[in-house]
């Protein structure tokens, strides 16, 4: 899946003297376009190849054996159908990255000193990046959502007030026993506020926040959200 992280990867990598190989290929969801994707990522890298006919004998060699080797793995693409997938090859570096895509991009190949990223920058600004996560008393479910996944983050849960047979002088133990509860579920709350606001700040984040649960309940998190 790509993220941030692949970018920056991608863009650290030091190739020497190997040219990098970049094909961008839209999967549009049809079976006609299943139909003619080998045909079309043939005619893209008999492009590259073309391209590449002036450059210095190892890179030819090592570009060579990008295209033979993105050739026989056509039958790949066909799993991300409904995508796109970019593919980054520099057979004499040793790199070979294939990232599935949530938005069309269009068809590319281009041979370069570096891996071509612009079309990946621009889909990390376009996609926004969510968290969804459902409070309840005890607990609270964290989904994220980005670049057309939705993954289950975490699951908090706290400490349980068991129920009492209440009795006791004027009713105190279950005035004790109320209040034990309320302050366990503040606690839950704080604690699920400044995990979110932590998830907030990590590496890979969420750009919106979206809270389900009862009314009390959500209303509690984003007291703690604000404070």
């Amino acid at each position: 899946m790509l993220d941030q992280a692949s970018i920056d990867r991608l863009r650290e990598t030091t190739t020497g003297e190997f040219p990098v190989l970049s094909l961008y290929v839209n999967l549009e969801p049809s079976p006609e376009s299943l139909r003619i994707v080998p045909a079309r990522i043939k005619d893209l890298l008999a492009q590259a190849e073309e391209e590449s006919a002036g450059l210095p004998r190892a890179q030819r060699i090592s570009i060579r054996s990008d295209i033979r080797s993105l050739l026989s793995d056509i039958g790949r693409f066909g799993s991300d159908l409904g995508r796109s997938v970019a593919v980054f090859r520099s057979n004499g570096a040793g790199l070979d990255e294939h990232l599935t895509l949530p938005g069309p991009v269009r068809d590319r190949a281009i041979v370069d000193t570096v891996a071509y990223l612009r079309p990946l920058e621009a889909m990390i600004e376009h996609y926004q990046r969510f968290c969804v996560a459902v409070v309840g008393r005890r607990f609270a479910s964290i989904f994220r959502f980005s670049m057309g996944e939705l993954e289950t983050w975490e699951e908090m849960r706290d400490e349980e007030v068991r129920k009492a047979n209440y009795g006791g002088f004027s009713g105190y133990d279950e005035q004790r026993v109320r209040a034990r509860s309320d302050e366990v579920v503040s606690k839950h709350y704080r604690h699920v506020g400044a995990r979110l606001a932590d998830l907030r700040r990590s590496e890979g984040g969420f750009d919106l926040l979206i809270l389900g649960g009862s009314d009390a309940h959500v209303a509690g998190a984003i007291e703690e959200l604000s404070t």
